[in-house]
């Protein structure tokens, strides 16, 4: 039970690990995305997240 227990608590570590390591460069807020600088951030062209009939 208490390496099973281990186990879970390094995979959790590694997964939160992993997650802040990936969403470090990225910026997806919404003000973020035509004025930020951070290098590879997520750039939206004018169009995306318009509705055919907007």
């Amino acid at each position: 039970m208490k390496a099973f227990l281990s186990a879970v608590v390094v995979m959790a570590a590694i997964g939160i690990g992993a997650w802040a390591v990936l969403n470090k460069g990225f910026d997806y807020s919404s003000s973020a995305v035509y004025t930020t600088e951070t290098p590879g951030a997520v750039r939206l062209s004018p169009g995306d997240g318009t509705r055919p009939a907007d």
